[in-house]
């Protein structure tokens, strides 16, 4: 946990809003009390102002949802033939990585437009850019999890992998 909130406020942004967000992202990843801790500090601190205009950040997060749900079908479908243990563990993790994002994604209510007019738009960008890190993660551990697979599967699990990088 020490190690995700320094890393959120080494991030371009360096301020607690990221934290938060960071450790917030996947419900029940992160002790509450400590992101209970970092949340008030978060709160604490002069509003944050947003990079992008309210159409902008619309296009992007549906973008986003598309990119969730695109992901999980993609998984869903070749988890469904795939054979070779390798790949089935991959595809299990991502699965359950991505179940964790989208799990987030849900509670985080950015997939309804009208919770942006009362967001804070800093704190909704800082969610979209930890969701398309989260899926860049999702990408790098099932890359690793499959290890060395034979040509036809590796070119599936990378195209996979390059559908969840192309959101970031």
């Amino acid at each position: 946990m020490t190690e995700a909130t320094l890393n959120a406020l080494r991030s371009p942004y360096s301020h607690l809003l990221h934290a938060s967000v960071a450790l917030r992202a996947v419900p029940g990843e992160f002790d509450l009390a400590w992101v209970g801790k970092i949340t008030q500090a978060a709160s604490a601190q002069p509003p944050q102002s947003a990079v992008m205009e309210p159409e902008d950040i619309q296009q992007r997060l549906a973008a986003l949802s598309e990119v969730l749900a695109s992901a999980e079908s993609r998984v869903s479908a070749l988890a469904a033939q795939a054979q070779l243990p390798a790949l089935q563990q991959a595809l299990e993790l991502a699965e359950f990585l991505l179940g964790r994002l989208r799990t987030g994604w849900n509670e985080s209510g950015l997939w309804n437009p009208s919770a942006l007019l009362s967001a804070d738009a800093a704190e909704v960008e800082a969610l979209e850019d930890e969701l398309y890190f989260r899926l860049r993660g999702v990408q790098r551990a099932a890359l690793l999890r499959a290890g060395t697979l034979p040509a036809p599967q590796a070119q599936q699990l990378q195209d996979l992998c390059d559908s969840l990088a192309m959101g970031g």
